[in-house]
């Protein structure tokens, strides 16, 4: 039990107690042996018992009565002798630096750790058709280096363990910590790690640099990234260092005009716009990385699979003229910029707007 006068009184009772304190009067308490971290007396008793004092004012018996009651009149026999002599203040400024340490420990275990290695993405465009979009990266203290095997480097830093990433780093997860954001885009690769471990297997050379990244967790990242560099090599190997931006609106242009069979609609993108996620969810263009605004997103993406240098070609017969004007020509001008031909406008009959009132049978419109 630890050394506390009001507990040992309490635990052993009043005649314990008193009949400790009457061997502590008679001198029957020596001390046999003493260090550092503890000192052992014996209490003379009928006999000889031992009583242990630690450094941590933890105390002691070999005897029947301590075992049962946690306490003795041999423990309180050293106890009043050890207080007499200010054993256990001399105990607890030998315990000090240690304890002053014990509490550093935990202060730096309850800090947020302050980020001081660097990571950066690289997603990388598929360069042909039937190629998935892939994701490299790099990391580093101020020299950015390439992790030549992700699944390998994940594995490592949550298990603890030293990876040598170049000759003058190596990433050592024990002292080494990222930021929040990259630290979550890190676990997610973990997930995306399991759910294609099967395939990794079999995979071949250049796998281990460039992981395949699926649509779902694409766009997962991307919105996750929060400030982790990003940079996009595009369809013609050129690198862009981007910031994802979110609901943008992307310029989409549409011309409608009345051709020889029907109504034509033509619809324009930026002829530099790719897509980052099939969906066109995130594309690249201008130089910035997207998330384009939910009402346009599929809009982009007809136009960017039925296009030619951003332009593509929509016809309808001339039947469904009225289903154009009426229906087509008010989504398009909500999610971009619409002009009507010269031969369509001439075509076209505005009439003022009229207002009806129609009342039910209690005359209540």
């Amino acid at each position: 039990m630890r050394l506390n006068p009001l507990l040992m009184e309490k635990l052993a009772g009043p005649e314990e107690y008193a009949a400790g304190r009457d061997l502590e009067e008679l001198g029957a308490v020596k001390i046999s042996e003493e260090d550092k971290g503890m000192i052992r007396c014996t209490v003379t008793d009928r006999g000889a018992y031992s009583v242990t004092l630690t450094r941590r004012l933890v105390i002691h018996c070999d005897c029947d009565t301590f075992l049962h009651k946690g306490c003795c009149r041999h423990a309180v026999a050293v106890w009043l002798y050890a207080d007499r002599r200010k054993i256990p203040d001399s105990m607890m400024k030998k315990q000090a630096p240690e304890t002053a340490a014990e509490l550093t420990e935990i202060i730096l275990r309850d800090m947020p750790a302050e980020a001081n290695v660097r990571l950066e993405v690289t997603l990388v465009l598929p360069q042909k058709a039937g190629q998935d979009l892939r994701i490299g990266l790099r990391t580093g203290e101020k020299k950015l280096y390439v992790i030549r095997d992700i699944r390998e480097f994940l594995s490592a830093s949550e298990a603890g363990e030293n990876i040598q990433l170049g000759k003058e780093f190596t990433y050592q997860p024990e002292w080494m910590r990222y930021s929040d954001d990259d630290e979550r885009l890190l676990d997610l690769l973990r997930k995306l790690c399991s759910a294609q471990e099967q395939g990794a297997r079999a995979a071949g050379p250049g796998a281990s640099r460039l992981m395949r990244l699926p649509d779902p967790f694409a766009e997962e990242l991307l919105e996750q990234a929060g400030d982790t560099p990003i940079r996009v090599m595009d369809q013609s190997g050129k690198i862009c260092h981007c910031k994802p931006v979110r609901d943008a609106q992307l310029p989409i242009h549409f011309s409608v005009n009345l051709g020889p069979r029907g109504m034509q609609v033509s619809g324009r993108i930026p002829p530099d716009l790719q897509p980052v996620t099939a969906g066109c969810t995130w594309v690249m263009s201008g130089g910035s990385l997207i998330r384009t605004a939910r009402e346009q997103t599929k809009l982009i993406r007809l136009i960017w699979e039925n296009q030619y240098e951003g332009r593509c070609l929509l016809e309808y017969p001339l039947n469904d003229t009225e289903r154009v004007i009426g229906e087509v020509l008010p989504y398009l001008k909500i999610r971009g910029a619409v002009e009507i031909g010269e031969e369509l406008r001439k075509r076209l009959v505005r009439l003022p707007l009229k207002t009806e009132v129609y009342l039910d049978k209690d005359g209540k419109s």
